[in-house]
């Protein structure tokens, strides 16, 4: 009961964010190489055991030109087996739809003739990693990222079982390359499907090494928690179906100033069970789609050896209450205090059944 009450918190801000998704489109009920590189998913072999071993990085500059867009390919993303929120929401308005959320889209998972030479010139920001995913078969896209994300994040105990369980949970992971306007840079997303039409995830591409050195220049009296300088070399921004999600490292400045803006309005700050608590201490990662709900790194608070993280609701206008009696999931969850990023990742990955 516990679980399901603290639980039932975070996901309504979730379901409003699809409900109005929904009625606007119509839904039918890291190894470091060099600085300023970034890592991206190595296409991994068969029958090794830990298959990312060997991490393939590339530049990430990105071209001055992209009108020039030449590419010849016509993946129209007829999703058979992917959430069908995915195949409306990677839609191009080019089709001849006023409705579309792309100028362009390109499924790569379903463009098998575009080389990697062409990708490379036309969209320097696609990892080379994902380019070989795309080009495997769907149960070996599941698998190798599965064991990806295995491999590199640290150690939490239950992780490597929740992602287990979240990767079987999946019927397909799609690479999906976006051009919001006409002259706009592409940007590439990594689309985790779930089994019987159950959303989906999306991930952008990963953060390089000067990104997350650029992020931490702006927080120059903050050390960011291992866990989560290791999720943004897998993704530099993750949310489920249409939920703003974690933050992009280079927007987490920008946030967190508007963060304190909203702050700055309380009498006051204070926990659910009344102490006093100083609002920069708090830097949001997290945030709710239409909802002023927040996850924030508290830096007043280490729980363990980094700092932990709470969740703020702008309509009680309270952080979660830390002082509880033994450090259990059920405890963490109901009261959405976290003493590491890799707990909260757990709860946020969680698919109900």
């Amino acid at each position: 009961m516990a679980r399901t009450t603290g639980r039932k918190k975070f996901r309504d801000s979730l379901d409003k964010a699809q409900k109005e998704s929904n009625q606007k489109a119509h839904y039918k009920p890291l190894k470091k190489e060099n600085e300023g590189r970034s890592t991206g998913l190595e296409p991994a072999t068969l029958g090794i055991t830990i298959r990312c071993s060997n991490q393939l990085s590339y530049d990430r500059q990105r071209s001055p030109q992209y009108a020039s867009f030449c590419i010849k390919v016509n993946t129209p993303c007829n999703v058979e087996i992917m959430d069908s929120h995915v195949k409306d929401f990677f839609r191009q308005a080019s089709d001849g739809t006023d409705s579309g959320t792309f100028h362009r889209v390109i499924a790569l998972h379903e463009a098998p003739d575009i080389d990697w030479k062409t990708v490379e010139a036309q969209f320097p920001g696609l990892p080379r990693g994902w380019f070989e995913l795309a080009h495997v078969n769907q149960a070996d896209r599941i698998e190798f990222s599965r064991d990806y994300w295995i491999a590199k994040l640290p150690f939490r105990p239950q992780l490597e079982e929740i992602l287990r369980h979240f990767f079987s949970a999946l019927d397909d992971i799609g690479i999906f390359l976006t051009q919001k306007k006409f002259d706009d840079p592409f940007e590439a997303h990594l689309v985790y499907s779930i089994k019987k039409n159950g959303g989906y995830f999306c991930g952008a591409a990963p953060a390089s090494d000067d990104a997350i050195v650029a992020m931490q220049n702006g927080f120059t009296t903050t050390i960011f928690p291992l866990d989560y300088i290791t999720f943004l070399q897998i993704h530099n921004g993750f949310h489920k179906s249409t939920d703003t999600g974690i933050s992009p490292s280079h927007q987490m400045k920008g946030r967190f100033d508007d963060f304190q803006n909203m702050l700055n309005v309380q009498d006051s700050l204070e926990t659910m069970a009344g102490d006093q608590v100083n609002p920069k201490s708090l830097i949001p990662f997290y945030e709710s789609f239409g909802m002023p709900f927040y996850q924030c790194f508290w830096t007043d608070w280490y729980p363990e050896n980094e700092m932990g993280n709470v969740y703020y609701s702008g309509l009680t206008k309270r952080i979660s209450d830390v002082k509880w009696t033994g450090p259990t999931t059920e405890n963490y969850v109901e009261n959405m205090a976290f003493p590491t990023f890799s707990d909260w990742l757990m709860f946020y990955l969680e698919i109900l059944e």
